[in-house]
């Protein structure tokens, strides 16, 4: 995880970016409208806590990705 915390951090091997591979790397790969398949692999193998928090954060259900349990509550 990025040490500030925000966002997940995305290494390719071309040190280039351009405006939409940046738009990518903060994007939350549990999007519908853009789903980044990849990442939600590597993040499940990582950190299925994180991974649990972001499909909660894309408005989709757990469930949908074989991930059990209760919705947590997140307050603010």
């Amino acid at each position: 995880m990025p040490s500030n915390g925000s966002a997940i951090e995305v290494k390719s091997g071309d040190s280039r970016t351009t405006p939409a591979s940046d738009a990518r790397k903060n994007a939350n790969p549990f999007d519908p409208a853009q789903p980044w398949l990849e990442l939600q692999a590597e993040m499940l193998e990582r950190n299925p806590v994180m991974e649990k928090y972001m499909i909660l954060a894309a408005d989709r259900e757990p469930k949908l990705f074989g991930i059990g349990g209760p919705r947590p509550k997140i307050s603010g």
